[in-house]
């Protein structure tokens, strides 16, 4: 397990304002640069397209996750060539415990990697520029698609629009600037998360996601980030019509004060960062996914796991197979071929995603939560099942459902996903 940390990623590259671009006329131009964005544009422009990549914030910039990669980003990582890259500057750990309402304890074996977003960004980002893409910093106030001309996107500080063949917005949970191409179906977001980092000596070596009472029906967790820095924050589900005004502020302090793990790392603390807060898309809703020549990724299309709150690697996965329909439609001129993005999330995710939401209204039920922890502990085969739905290898509906639970009072062997192709 690597304790050290990476000096902080400086991004060799020119990021310049959108407002002085000569040029207004690309293939693809790609609005959030992002772990989506960067990887929709990094592809495309390997492809050897003319490719703009857009983000409001001047890069390096700080983001606001709980910095896990898990196995769908480490694969995607491996794909861009970057997990190298990564690898050396993460903090490694082989251990993850979850902690059940009533603090049973789960441990999880296998890879994690935490990263900074500010230096995995960075690095994503990077790879788009040595791809040949261009990189400019703009905030997009509107995307409007066509089904005969090129997709406008206006930026503030632009008299004109720029254009494009075809535009993918990966803007995150706001995603205002798909209202106009009737494409935002739910303007509010599905969750809301809030994080902060602490530096103390008196934190683990594993990573620590809590089912805690003090933020069901979302969880909180303790992760390290390296010098002894940890990433401690909490994600909350709000309802099915995004209600709720859950105070995430009250929800993480009453975590901090009351868990043993979290109070000894604040009594230690010698550093500590200010809170900051983002909302999220779970579950693969609130917007939709192809409008024309316009296309959604990432967390804009809803690409957080409800269960987990795991949304980087899946952000990354959209972006894959969406570039690979905007590559076919930009070589054969024919929008049409953009609809293989959804009918292949369709197939190769929204079952990932249905039963992550089924289990996490199960796993938000404090008795079955606290039910499946304490059977787990005397069951390897269960802990090696709830294992499975970090690594996508278990079905979380063999273990958080009506039928999971009678077959841990019946034991049988859980379910397997199907390995992806």
């Amino acid at each position: 397990m690597n304790k050290s940390s990476k000096t902080a990623c400086q991004a060799p590259f020119g990021q310049k304002p959108a407002g002085r671009l000569e040029d207004s006329f690309f293939d693809a131009v790609v609005c959030g640069a992002g772990p989506a964005g960067s990887t929709a544009a990094a592809l495309l422009a390997d492809k050897g397209f003319r490719v703009l990549l857009l983000d409001q914030a001047a890069f390096p910039r700080d983001k606001v996750c709980g910095d896990l990669l898990v196995a769908d980003a480490i694969r995607s990582l491996d794909r861009l060539g970057l997990l190298s890259a990564v690898r050396e500057k993460a903090f490694r750990a082989e251990k993850f415990v979850a902690t059940s309402p009533g603090r049973v304890e789960i441990p999880v074996g296998g890879e994690y990697l935490t990263l900074k977003r500010r230096e995995l960004d960075a690095l994503l980002a990077a790879r788009a520029v040595e791809a040949g893409a261009v990189f400019c910093k703009g905030k997009v106030e509107t995307v409007k698609p066509s089904a005969t001309g090129p997709a406008k996107i206006f930026v503030a500080g632009r008299t004109e629009p720029l254009t494009a063949r075809v535009a993918l917005a990966a803007t995150g949970a706001r995603a205002n600037c798909l209202r106009q191409a009737g494409m935002l179906e739910k303007p509010r977001p599905t969750a809301v998360a809030t994080r902060f980092y602490v530096r103390s000596p008196a934190g683990p070596d594993y990573l620590v996601a809590a089912f805690d009472r003090a933020v069901i029906p979302g969880y909180a967790w303790i992760f390290p980030v390296g010098d002894d820095t940890y990433n401690i924050g909490c994600g909350v589900f709000l309802d099915q019509n995004g209600k709720g005004k859950p105070n995430l502020k009250n929800m993480l302090d009453a975590f901090c004060a009351d868990y043993p793990l979290a109070r000894g790392i604040m009594a230690r603390a010698t550093e500590v960062s200010p809170m900051g807060g983002a909302p999220m898309r779970c579950g693969l809703s609130g917007c939709g996914l192809v409008a024309d020549n316009v296309v959604s990724i990432g967390e804009t299309a809803g690409a957080t796991l409800p269960l987990t709150g795991e949304g980087i690697g899946k952000s990354m996965e959209t972006a894959i197979f969406a570039a690979e329909a905007v590559s076919r439609a930009l070589l054969t001129h024919d929008l049409s071929a953009l609809e293989s993005y959804p009918a292949r999330v369709e197939e190769k995710l929204r079952p990932t995603y249905d039963a992550h939401a089924l289990a996490q209204r199960w796993a938000s039920v404090a008795p079955v939560s606290d039910f499946i922890a304490r059977r787990a502990q005397n069951s390897q085969k269960l802990k090696d099942a709830l294992a499975g739905i970090m690594h996508e290898t278990t079905d979380p509906r063999d273990i958080f459902s009506v039928r999971g639970v009678l077959r841990l009072l019946l034991p049988r062997p859980p379910r397997l996903f199907r390995k992806k192709s």
